[in-house]
């Protein structure tokens, strides 16, 4: 395959990834908060990768999409005041973002796709040969 038909090396379904979620603070203020999100997903056996190095946002979300995590959880000043979280899914639309969204029903979701092994939507096995079914 050529050019964008190529798809990314490393596209696991949440139970499968080693990054399961990336926490990114908008700022230094937010950074506590960062912190208290990635204890609590922790607690839940998750694999969380806190991004608090300084920079720009944008950037950091880059990156997190390039470690091909399967979530990433913006928090900023106004989420520590309302204990929500803003969250980009791995393969979502640019712009696609889901906001508001509580940290504890967000937490909920992800144990419950990380144990049914729910597979994503973007997620699609690969078939050698077209689909052709392997000689045995």
């Amino acid at each position: 395959m050529v050019g964008d038909q190529r798809r990314p090396r490393g596209n696991f379904p949440l139970w499968l990834n080693w990054e399961q979620a990336a926490i990114i603070p908008v700022r230094e203020t937010a950074r506590t908060y960062a912190e208290e999100v990635a204890a609590k997903l922790r607690g839940a056996n998750l694999r969380v990768h806190l991004d608090a190095q300084p920079g720009d946002l944008r950037t950091r979300i880059k990156e997190a999409q390039q470690r091909k995590a399967s979530y990433m959880l913006v928090v900023g000043d106004k989420e520590a005041v309302a204990g929500t979280v803003s969250v980009r899914r791995r393969g979502a639309a640019q712009g696609e973002e889901e906001r508001g969204v509580r940290v504890d029903d967000l937490l909920l979701r992800l144990v419950q796709e990380r144990d049914t092994k729910a597979m994503p939507a973007d997620f699609r096995m690969y078939e050698p040969g077209g689909g052709e079914p392997l000689a045995g």
